[in-house]
């Protein structure tokens, strides 16, 4: 191969055809494994699907909505216009995320329209999904498959490539050979601080502003992009991946200024902090990025008990992310049942430790402050009790009356690669495998619950519990 010249291309997105909110922010992904090959002084193209290039038209990308065979609806350039870019920027080596397990289809088209056009180009593909469903990757047309800290795993690739070295040998990827799928020791970084800075200047930000739906749409307003301080997860869900493990690598808070400085300079007012255990920081981290006058959002949630501290709100800690700038926060309550919380979700909050009063409080707290709370449910675990899902139902509303801004319900879903997926198959809980029904608010587990009931309860409980002009704008059809 000719020296390494590589492109990154963020698929196009599959929604609902009753409607669904669309994101318009890029993973931050593809933007860290940018900044490494920009650091290995190699030629590297960000090509975002869902919004186009930089010049690109949106009504050929954002708004450009083509109804599938199945019914459900493709947002983004057309794979035609993706073949020109690529026959334009001519990378020998493709990387494509897949992330989400109900978007698997659009990184397999990815691949199909690229190996139709040249076969020779190395193609790979990173994420947790597609880590979780290795050989269903590497049997369509993808070459390896990237697992572990994605910047490490390409500057290895990289070097490998440029000794002219068998690049089936590189750490932390995954290959196909005679039928078997060959998996390689994952590198991680040790110190977070020694990873690259995403690569901002690869994309546009200001269109992803003008489009204002970040997040599926759950934010709107404002200029904003995304962080991580830190990387893992302590807790041990059932139905999570944790692509980065369990271990919690946090960065510096000097790292993490100098990186809120960059957006700044961008023009960047309001800022997604995407950390698994953003609980994990103490308030000493918040008053040190006060100074940067920035808004801050946590959409992935912050623990329960990360916010309660001997049985009442912990004020020292929570008044310092208010000050800081913080003012929309998510909070993964999961259930109201103590079995189902043990069981499946790792007894995030316990109840008991932390008491309803005490939830009750929180909320109370938060809301006073002014401070934005999603409260997010679930129901549909494989051995749930009708009893169990209203006592969740019970929490939801209890909490809603104590000043928690909205409740959402997700049914809950084995996704490949987590421990409810390999409960689910072990009990022949799961009777098809279309990836694309893979969805939180789409039952098709085998449950003591039919599936006609747990949609009915969500969609009921939702439309019960939250105010009219919320879940109309959530509800929004973003389709012109």
């Amino acid at each position: 191969m000719k020296e390494p010249k590589i492109m990154l291309i963020n698929p196009a997105m599959e929604i609902l055809p009753e409607g669904q909110n669309m994101r318009s922010s890029l993973g931050l992904g593809p933007l860290c494994v940018a900044g490494a090959l920009v650091e290995e002084n190699v030629p590297v193209k960000i090509f975002d699907m869902i919004m186009g290039d930089n010049d690109e038209l949106l009504s050929k990308s954002f708004y450009n909505h083509q109804t599938l065979p199945h019914g459900n609806i493709r947002v983004g350039i057309s794979l035609e216009d993706m073949i020109e870019k690529i026959d334009e920027f001519k990378p020998n080596i493709i990387g494509v995320s897949s992330i989400f397990t109900e978007q698997t289809d659009m990184a397999l088209e990815v691949a199909e329209a690229v190996k139709k056009y040249n076969k020779n180009i190395l193609l790979i593909v990173g994420g947790g999904n597609a880590n979780a469903l290795k050989e269903h990757f590497l049997n369509n047309n993808f070459d390896l498959i990237s697992s572990g800290d994605g910047e490490l795993a390409i500057k290895a690739l990289i070097a490998n490539l440029r000794k002219k070295e068998d690049i089936s040998s590189t750490l932390s990827f995954s290959y196909k050979k005679d039928g078997k799928v060959i998996s390689n020791n994952i590198l991680t970084y040790s110190n977070l601080n020694d990873s690259p800075f995403p690569y901002l200047d690869g994309i546009s930000l200001p269109k992803y502003w003008n489009v204002n739906s970040a997040h599926y749409g759950a934010y709107k307003g404002g200029k904003f992009w995304q962080i991580e301080t830190g990387r893992g997860c302590k807790f041990h869900c059932t139905y999570c991946i944790n692509s980065f493990g369990k271990v919690i690598r946090e960065k510096s808070i000097k790292r993490v200024l100098s990186e809120l400085q960059v957006l700044k300079k961008k023009g960047v007012e309001d800022v997604f902090i995407e950390d698994d255990c953003i609980g994990n920081r103490p308030p000493e981290f918040w008053e040190k990025i006060k100074s940067m006058g920035l808004k801050f959002y946590i959409p992935n949630g912050i623990n329960i008990s990360s916010l309660i501290k001997y049985g009442s709100p912990y004020n020292q800690l929570i008044n310092t992310m208010i000050d800081a700038g913080v003012n929309h926060l998510s909070l993964p309550f999961e259930s109201g049942s103590t079995r189902i919380l043990n069981k499946w979700s790792n007894l995030k909050w316990n109840p008991e430790k932390i008491s309803i009063s005490s939830l009750k409080a929180l909320c109370n707290y938060l809301n006073d402050k002014g401070i934005i709370t999603d409260g997010y449910f679930m129901i549909g675990f494989p051995d749930e009790k009708l009893e169990e899902v209203y006592k969740t139902y019970d929490l939801a509303k209890d909490l809603r009356s104590e000043g928690l801004s909205s409740a959402t319900f997700f049914i809950c879903t084995p996704f490949p690669g987590t421990a409810m997926w390999k409960y689910a198959k072990k009990h022949n809980l799961i009777s098809q495998t279309n990836y694309r029904d893979f969805r939180i608010g789409k039952p098709f587990m085998e449950t003591n619950i039919s599936y006609d009931k747990l949609s009915e309860f969500r969609k009921e409980w939702y439309t019960e519990l939250n105010e009219t002009s919320y879940v109309e704008t959530r509800s929004k059809k973003d389709v012109k």
